[in-house]
């Protein structure tokens, strides 16, 4: 239950974001998701400059990959993030996350999350693409829809309008080589999926 920035169609930060093995302790995640909660759906409005209220910040990416079970995806288009924030030292180190914020000259300001899957590729993208299918059915708050990326493979993308429900366009992916599941995220009055859909495939393709 990794500290997901995504919301829409009445899922919870941990419904909609990384899953965490039953192996780590229940108090640690409990007690981080809700502190990660705090600033996402029905809650205060997300705290772009510090997303993640339970993660710290790390000089650079390739700082933040001493402290994770794997090396975060990166690419000279996007530039070199503002800030980047790894998860709280009290979750395991394979299930760390890593957050890193971007202002970029074209896309804008936006977030990248990254997190080691815990179980199979197969898994993991069927658990992205069954999140559209309620949301296309009951009309939840912003768009809910699978994409496909260049490397063919299908992402879920949401957009909608800037409101209490829908603070943020995201697209969530797996990328298969690295074994990662990445969010890319940002506000939906300067953010839009055009540029979400961009960026997942500027990773997929690095």
């Amino acid at each position: 239950m990794a500290a997901a920035l995504m919301i829409g169609c009445g899922a919870t930060g941990s419904e909609a974001g990384q899953e965490v093995s039953s192996e780590v302790s229940a108090e640690t995640i409990e007690e981080t998701t809700e502190a990660a909660e705090g600033e996402g759906p029905g809650s205060a409005p997300i705290n772009w400059e510090h997303p993640d209220p339970t993660a710290v910040r790390v000089e650079s990416l390739a700082a933040a990959a001493t402290q994770l079970s794997f090396a975060p995806l990166s690419d000279e288009a996007l530039g070199v993030p503002t800030d980047v924030f790894v998860s709280s030292e009290d979750i395991p180190t394979d299930f760390r996350w890593v957050t890193s914020r971007y202002d970029h000259s074209t896309w804008g300001m936006f977030l990248i999350q990254q997190q080691q899957l815990d179980r199979s590729v197969e898994q993991a993208q069927s658990s992205i693409e069954r999140l559209a299918g309620p949301c296309a059915d009951e009309g939840c708050a912003g768009s809910w829809e699978l994409v496909t990326l260049a490397n063919g493979a299908n992402a879920l993308l949401v957009t909608g309008p800037g409101s209490e429900d829908q603070q943020t366009n995201f697209i969530s992916f797996i990328h298969p080589g690295a074994g990662i599941r990445v969010d890319v995220e940002g506000p939906p009055d300067e953010f839009t999926g055009e540029a979400a859909l961009e960026i997942a495939n500027v990773l997929v393709s690095s």
